[in-house]
Order: C-alpha cells, then structure tokens, then sequence
C-alpha cells in the first residue's frame, strides 16, 4: 500500500468495540474502509513509522 493519509469512513468501527490500549502499548489489529479503499494495521507491517491518530470525540456533541 502506498504512504499517505487514510481517514475512516463513518460507519466502520466504533471505539467501544476496541480496547484501549496502555500507553507504550502496541496498537490493537484493526481495518476499515477509508477515503481510498480499505486499510488496515497490517498494512503497514515492516515500514519504519506509523503515526496513529484517535480522536473519538469530535464526533460527538461533548
């Protein structure tokens, strides 16, 4: 898969079905459907960084 910037569609997993990981923790498994097709963790194995980004919040009216 090439580098880039992939943003979960709406409709794919929500955060109560994933545990919440402790920091230094390795990031649980997971896929969806982003803006470019679908994408998942294990996609990026053997690449020499990965930035993840959660924001589970901006969703909401809280």
């Amino acid at each position: 898969m090439a580098a880039g910037i992939h943003s979960l569609a709406p409709g794919g997993i929500t955060v109560s079905e994933l545990p919440i990981p402790a920091v230094g923790a390795n990031a649980p498994a997971f896929s969806g459907q982003s803006s470019n097709g679908p994408v998942s963790l294990s996609d990026y194995v053997g690449q020499s960084s990965l930035v993840l980004f959660f924001y589970p919040k901006a969703d909401t009216g809280g």
